[in-house]
Order: C-alpha cells, then structure tokens, then sequence
C-alpha cells in the first residue's frame, strides 16, 4: 500500500510541474506581445503633424510688410498735413512747374481734416480687405506690388494726362483719392484670381465684361437721370446683367456653400464685404454734382485710377491664368 500511495504522488507532483511548465510557456508570447511598444501607439499621423504646425505656424513676412506700408502711408499722411503751408505747396503737382519728385508726394498731401479722414478710411477698408482676399489664394504679393504701383506709376500717368496732354491748364493736383480709386478698380482683378483659385472653369472674361458694365451703370446713371437721359443707362444695366448671369450664379452659389461650413465662413464674409464696398464706394466717389471747376479735375482724377486698377492688373491676372493652364 505504501508503495502504490508514494507512486501516486509522484505521479500528481510530475503531473503538476507538467502543467505548470506549460502555462508558463503559453503565456510567453502574450507577454513578449504586449510588452513590444506598437506603431500605433508611438507614431503620429502625417495629418496631426500638419495641423500642429499650422496652429503655430508663424506670420508670414507679406504680413508684416503691409502692415507697414498701411503705417507709413498713415503717418506720412498726417505728418504732411501738420506740416507748414508752403511745404505743402511744394509736394503738389503744377501745371507748368516740373518737379518730379511732386508725382510720389502728392498723394499725401490733403487740403483739410475731412478730406484726409475720408481718403484715409478708404485707403484702410479696401486696403484690408484687398489684402485678406488675395493672401486667402497666396497672391499677396501681388498686392504689395500692385499697390507700390498705384503710388508710383498711377500718380505719374494721372497728371501727366491732366496737366500736360489734357484740358487743365491751372491748378495743383494733390490728394489719396487717386490711389483709392486705384485700390477700388483693383477689388476686379483680386476676385478674378480669388474665383479662379476657388471655381474650376471660372469665365474671367466674361466677369471683368459683366462688373466693368455695372459699375459704367452706376457712374453713368448720375448723370443721365439729372439730364432726364434714362435709356443709356439702362441699356447698359441690362449688358451687364446679361454677361454677368453665366458667372454670377457659380459666385453666389460657391458663397452661399463656404458660408455654412465654419472653416471658411469669414473669408466668404470678406468677399462679399469687398463686393459690397466696390459698388457703394463708385456712387461715393464719382458725384455727378461735382461738374465744374477744380471739382471735375477731381472726379477725372477717380476715373483714370479706377481703369488704372481695373485694365492693367486684370490683364495680368488673366495671363496668369491661362499661362498655367
């Protein structure tokens, strides 16, 4: 008896350390499996990467660079204006006195507060909102060139065709209004190059043909309705509507679209703002009351920047266009 009970013993001890040798090798894989660190884990997605650097993605320099052309033109502007009056007078454009440098001081030159305060809030509305529109579709660089320009070559071109190949013969030409009608002529070629970036197949032609003819409309408007003329007009509003409904429809639609989704919400806002302006801002700055006297060399001045806006810098975007297609 004693030797069968020691035989089942050890047959229940050999059993045991069997089993247990067995489990302990079951579970090796499971522990080398967890314990081995997964791609999962300690990786990080490509889009994460993306989306950290764009949060703290720094200012660019074009930034940076309006800012301060918007700073100079402002303190260049005031400080003119409290300069003495015979200083001023030499920063004018004459007819009959030539003094180059005149062309690029003019513009910051303003005959009182009202006048500066006006041609200032216009240069920082259309300013801003030029430069939000292009920077959406990286093209704020042209901006920064396309408003050197309008401070150089537009002054330039404006009083040359005023005192030297025009009709004005006397006077002084001075002030920023030059430059904001260039800058109102400009909203045209900033949202050919926006829609074109934004819409496949955007007609750019038959956009430039269809705003040019609504704002002729309402420039032209003031004048015949005084002088009891209302055919012209309205054959040009019907022109215009007629090129613009194959275009206009695609805007409204892609607006009202980026308008529902939040991520782009505020740029469809600064368009249409920038649409808003460009068509309140023409009534504003070509009066038809202004008929005679210095006032029409004024109002001559707001039609050559804005086809000084409007031709060049819509040729050029155009181009642009066509060249990459």
């Amino acid at each position: 008896m004693k030797k069968i009970e020691k035989a089942i013993w050890t047959i229940r001890r050999e059993t045991k350390i069997h089993c247990q040798h067995l489990s302990l090798k079951s579970t090796r894989p499971l522990l080398s499996e967890t314990s081995r660190p997964t791609a999962s884990v300690h990786t990080i997605q490509p889009g994460q990467i993306q989306g950290s650097q764009k949060n703290h993605q720094r200012p660019r320099t074009s930034d940076y660079r309006f800012v301060a052309a918007v700073v100079i033109v402002t303190v260049l502007c005031a400080g003119v204006y409290l300069a003495p009056v015979e200083a001023q007078d030499l920063l004018k454009v004459r007819h009959g006195v030539f003094n180059p440098l005149a062309y690029l001081t003019a513009s910051f030159v303003h005959g009182d507060v009202m006048h500066l305060t006006i041609n200032l809030v216009f240069f920082w509305l259309f300013g801003f909102l030029l430069y939000f529109v292009n920077s959406a579709v990286e093209k704020q660089r042209f901006f920064l060139y396309a408003l050197l320009v309008l401070f150089t070559v537009l002054p330039l071109v404006n009083y040359s065709l005023l005192f030297y190949f025009g009709v004005y013969k006397s006077g002084a030409g001075f002030g920023l209004s030059v430059v904001d009608s260039g800058l109102i002529g400009l909203t045209l070629p900033s949202l050919i190059m926006y829609f074109r970036a934004k819409l496949d197949g955007f007609n750019s032609v038959l956009f430039l043909t269809s705003m040019s003819l609504l704002a002729f409309f309402l420039i032209l408007v003031l004048y015949m309705v005084s002088l009891r003329l209302i055919l012209l007009p309205l054959a040009v509003l019907v022109l215009g509507l007629f090129f613009g409904v194959f275009v206009f429809k695609r805007i409204l639609s892609f607006l009202w679209r980026s308008l529902s989704r939040r991520e782009t919400i505020v740029e469809s806002c600064f368009v249409l703002l920038l649409l808003l302006f460009y068509f309140v801002s023409i009534t504003s700055l070509f009066p038809a009351t202004v008929l005679s006297g210095i006032g029409a060399t004024d109002v001559v001045s707001h039609y050559i920047g804005l086809v000084f806006g409007i031709i060049p810098f819509s040729l050029y975007a155009m181009l642009i266009s066509f060249s990459r297609r």
